[in-house]
């Protein structure tokens, strides 16, 4: 996850709806590109296992890291899809 340094300001937040097409689309191609590194098995979804493989860095437990993939996984398919990874991880829903 990105460190508070990395994160955007409060105004610059406040301007995810005025984001271009261009930068909303390069957005996209970076989590579909983590998707991609991530599935193992080229399904097109990550597994937990494929998730837990990915993003494991030591600060969260196994514990942890199944309630993060449960909370990602929405649609609650046992799989996550690009679209919940981006809804997820996106600052923009995140504000």
């Amino acid at each position: 996850m990105a460190s508070p340094e990395t994160l955007p300001s409060s105004s610059e937040a406040s301007n995810c709806e005025n984001n271009s097409p261009l930068q909303l689309k390069k957005g996209l191609s970076i989590f579909r590109d983590i998707l991609r590194r991530a599935d193992k098995n080229d399904d097109g979804k990550l597994s937990f296992d494929e998730f837990k493989a990915y993003f494991t860095d030591g600060v969260l437990n196994s514990e942890e890291m199944h309630e993060l993939f449960r909370t990602i996984d929405s649609n609650n398919t046992d799989n996550l899809n690009i679209e919940e990874i981006c809804v997820y991880f996106s600052i923009c829903n995140k504000l």
